[in-house]
């Protein structure tokens, strides 16, 4: 029951951050849901058929046969949101190609794990197939899922290069200056202070101590060491995230250098710094664009982007090409109207 007030929040802020969206509409909002309830309807369906074949069969098969009506239950519905959440359009490699790398350092790692399971004896063995059976079904989802997105970016960019608003390029001198100042202004300030943020730890892992120890079964040492190996847990993220931190102008400076030196401008969105960013999705969308004047002279476009539950704003500086000297009127006209609701200020 402690976790019925976490998941309304989840939907309220869900809701606050779609009804603040500049994609929003009534429309659009009964689309997804009318999607999202036949959807609904299709996987509640095939998941009770397979606990009826469940009920007649022998505990393997039945185990088998949900395993599997799950897994795919579950990529189908990914699939179904993604397509009901992003615009519609109509193919470069770039993205994908980053998901096949990922893919194939992730298959050899689980062949090692499944040899490793298969030469362990007894128990361990029964321990170590189920770990490998969670891995593979996390596994294969977030596959699918980033696989439908990079498709869907590598789409958007595939547009963008064949047909631009404008297309920048920068001497190989002028990208080596803009990269050294990217570097020297990255900042390296912890993002989390101990003194001054520790109550953003204590108060979760007190949430989660109360529910654990109110409402999970066990002794109270097996709950005390839950709540300990969720905190240590908490603990760690915070400190690799403070080392990542330390050496972010070291990153800034290994992403720059191995991007192409130029820009695209699309209807769809901006191809910069060997990344793709969409002007207008449910969770990416231009808040801004406006001319930094100092040297060297730049444009800086905020983007609201939803990281998990969520929004943070981000900023994407690129310089200003000297020769020729960039249209900033047409970039103007194009982006006022491809964002309307956007404070766009660069002629």
């Amino acid at each position: 029951m402690y976790m019925v007030p976490f998941c309304l929040l989840l939907v309220l802020s869900g809701w606050i951050a779609w009804r603040n969206n500049p994609l929003f509409s009534a429309r659009r909002t009964l689309r997804f849901f009318l999607g999202f309830g036949l959807m609904l309807t299709v996987v509640i369906g095939a998941i009770y058929q397979a606990a009826k074949f469940t009920s007649n069969h022998s505990q393997t098969a039945g185990f088998t046969m949900m395993g599997i009506t799950v897994l795919f239950s579950t990529i189908f519905m990914i699939w179904t949101i993604i397509l009901l959440s992003t615009p519609n359009t109509k193919m470069l490699y770039l993205n994908r190609r980053r998901v096949a790398r990922f893919a194939e350092r992730a298959s050899w790692i689980t062949v090692a794990y499944a040899i490793i399971t298969a030469i362990v004896p007894g128990t361990a063995r029964i321990i170590l197939a189920t770990f490998g059976s969670l891995w593979l079904f996390l596994g294969l989802v977030l596959w699918f899922t980033a696989y439908i997105t990079a498709r869907h970016a590598d789409r958007c960019l595939s547009i963008i290069e064949a047909n631009p608003w404008l297309h920048w390029t920068y001497t190989p001198d002028q990208w080596q200056q803009w990269v050294a100042t990217e570097v020297a202004r990255t900042p390296t300030a912890q993002t989390f202070q101990w003194r001054r943020d520790w109550h953003k730890l204590a108060w979760p892992v007190l949430g989660i101590a109360a529910g654990v120890f109110i409402f999970s079964p066990g002794s109270f040492l097996f709950r005390a060491a839950y709540v300990a190996g969720i905190a240590l847990f908490f603990v760690a993220i915070i400190f690799l995230g403070q080392r990542g931190d330390k050496s972010a102008p070291h990153r800034t400076l290994a992403k720059l250098s191995k991007v192409p030196p130029e820009a695209y401008f699309g209807d769809e969105g901006i191809f910069a710094d060997g990344e793709f960013t969409p002007w207008l999705t449910v969770g990416v969308y231009l808040l801004s664009a406006s001319v930094d004047n100092n040297a060297p002279r730049s444009i800086v476009l905020t983007f609201s982007k939803s990281v998990g539950n969520t929004i943070v704003h981000s900023d994407l500086a690129l310089p200003l090409p000297t020769n020729p000297e960039p249209d900033l009127a047409t970039l103007q006209q194009h982006l006022s109207t491809r964002c309307p609701n956007a404070d766009v200020n660069l002629a």
